[in-house]
Formats: C-alpha cells, structure tokens, sequence
C-alpha cells in the first residue's frame, strides 16, 4: 500500500455523525456488505513503528452469531503493495460448532501469503485493556500485538512502518447492537521514542454510506464513542455461550463444512477436500507467539474459498484462496485460529497422523 492510497483514505473512511443510540440499521448491512462505525481520531503518518489505545466495550450483540459478527476494534495499514493490513480488538460472531456465544479479543493480519485470525481470550463487557501493535526489528520487521501489556501475537510476515491507522466498528448484522469506546489513541514513528496523539479528522456528510454512527467526546480527553441501536439497556450483553464438549470426528466434519459455508457467504466452496491432523495449537503454528498451547485439531481443507464474513477495514476486498486452514480446540470444540491461503502453510504429516474427514 503506497502512501497515497493512505492519504486517500481519509475520506473513504468518513462516517455520518450521530448522536448515540439513534443510527437505524441498514437491511443491505450483511455478507459482502459490512458496516462500519469510525471514531473521529485516526493516524495519517510514515514509518509508524508502534501504535496503541484503549477499547472498552459497552454492549457487543448480534441476532445470528453463526451466520454473523461484530467488532470495537483498531485496525492498521502498512506502507507495502500488495496491500497488508493488521487488525485487533473485540469480536462476538463468527462461531464453529456449539460456541454459539463467543465473545473473545481477536487479532488478524491480511498479508501477500494469506488472511491470518487468532483469537486472544475470552472478553467481558466492561473490561477496559490496551491494545497495541509494534513492529519488532529483532524479529525480522514482523509485528507483534500485545494485549494489556503482554504480547500475545505475532504476524506472519513481515511488513513496513504503518501509514494510516482507523478505530471503530464493524458488523455484518443488520440488527446488531454494538456500543464501545476508545481513548488515548497515540503512535510512534519516523523512529522516534516519545508517542504523539492521534488527529481528529471531520467526518463530513456521508449519511447512507455507513449506518453506524459515531460521535466525539466534546470533554477534549480524547474518548471516542460509537453505537448503533440503543436495545442493550443494563441487561445481560446475550446469553451465554453453550457448555464446552469435546468434539467427535462427525462433529469436526459438520461444524467445518459449517464454517466454510457461512464464512462464503454464497461463496463457499461446495464440496473441499478435508484433512485433519490432532497437535498442539503452537505446533501448528510455530511462528504466532501465541498464548495458549492447548491439544488441537489442525484442519485443512482445499477448494476456491472467498471469506466475505471475515472481518477486514472498510474497503478491503474479501480475502481469496485455496487452503483454509481451521485449529480447534480439541476439549471444547472452539476455533482458535484460522486462515486462508494460496498454497499450503505446512504438510500436515510432520505434525503427526494424517487422517481424511
């Protein structure tokens, strides 16, 4: 990504402003078609070598979280082409198998090799973290994401400074109920040790473009709140999630096909090829710092795949590939990882018996 398309962001990203709580949702608002909620401050620079804030989450509900997801999230665009992006924060939706309510902290990168999804820890509503991107010299310009101080991620590949970042919202649900906040966004670049405030930039009137609104904090502390519906009053955020069962080999088979399914959203491949393969979640993926390393299923299937459920910055296209690799818990059932792309990742064999599903 050059810096100029960056530039040109700034006004692609413009949303309607509003106060909270009265934005009306958009039917067009699902699949292919993603809505957006976009805080009023973001980062238009060069070489940003770190970038962190605070997201807080209010209420985070969709109707569907099979078929459905939404985020309160940060996401950042690299000075490289073909076009790399890393994204972060919360995300409720987007289940496989019986984790009907999953709420967690996620992280994702769309590189040249492939779309990457790793999901953190569970999340609450009301539970304030910093979440922070910094790309890390010693690791070969690779980019680590920490959570509340503690690195929990590493990208795939490596990537140049940052050149544009943007925080809000994002849903697929046209009835979703999603309230958050942020604050404190601020960056490093150009080198530099001391961390400078991101720039509050006018939205300008683009109503019908996103139905998500978003609204500055007036008070000047740097606080940006968005919303869409006003139906979380003080109750529960949603029911919570189905008791953990460990999967039988039909339940992987199933809930797999599921996935691929709603995951193309009309797009989806209809008969893949499936391979799985029990290890560990680290084993699987060597290289992603990650914090847990629990007994997996390490799923492969192959066929033509179009993710236009995953989460991704507004304009981005729906990432495309051949290998859509799934890692799943293999004592609740629960996807922890996922990822689409053009060859792939690793043989499965030198992680231990390969079986067919």
């Amino acid at each position: 990504m050059k810096k100029s398309r960056a530039i040109g962001a700034v006004a692609l990203l413009a949303a309607a402003l509003a106060v909270p709580g009265t934005a009306s949702a958009d039917p067009d608002c699902n699949g292919s078609s993603h809505c957006y909620a976009l805080a009023h401050t973001a980062i238009n620079a060069t070489q940003i070598n770190a970038v962190g804030l605070g997201i807080w989450t209010e209420c985070l509900h969709v109707a569907d979280p099979v078929g459905d997801f939404a985020t309160n999230e940060i996401w950042m665009w690299t000075d490289d082409d073909p076009v790399y992006f890393i994204e972060g924060g919360y995300i409720r939706g987007l289940v496989y198998g019986h984790s009907q309510q999953s709420f967690r902290w996620f992280w994702a990168e769309a590189a040249p090799s492939g779309f990457y999804t790793h999901y953190i820890q569970e999340a609450a509503r009301y539970e304030f973290k910093n979440l922070s991107f910094y790309k890390e010299p010693t690791q070969g310009d690779r980019w680590s994401i920490r959570l509340a101080g503690t690195t929990v991620g590493l990208s795939d590949q490596s990537a140049n400074g940052g050149i544009y970042v943007q925080v809000g919202a994002e849903t697929t649900d046209p009835q979703v109920e999603d309230h958050g906040k942020s604050i404190d966004l601020r960056y490093r670049y150009n080198g530099a040790s001391l961390w400078t405030v991101g720039t509050s930039y006018a939205t300008g009137a683009t109503a019908g473009v996103y139905t998500m609104a978003s609204q500055p904090n007036v008070g000047g502390d740097g606080t940006e709140h968005w919303s869409l519906q006003d139906l979380c009053g003080s109750g529960p955020m949603a029911a919570a999630k189905a008791a953990a069962v460990a999967p039988r080999m039909s339940d992987l088979k199933a809930n797999s096909l599921a996935f691929i399914a709603k995951l193309g959203k009309g797009n989806a491949e209809q008969k893949p090829a499936m391979r799985m393969v029990k290890s560990t979640r680290r084993a699987a993926q060597p290289g992603a710092r990650l914090t847990s390393d629990q007994a997996t299923y390490v799923i492969q299937a192959t066929g033509k795949f179009t993710a236009d459920l995953a989460p991704r910055p507004p304009k981005a296209p729906a990432p495309t590939g051949t290998v859509l690799t799934m890692v799943v818990d293999a004592q609740t059932g629960e996807l922890t990882d996922w990822s689409l792309t053009k060859k792939l990742p690793r043989d499965l064999a030198s992680l231990g018996k390969v079986s067919d599903l």
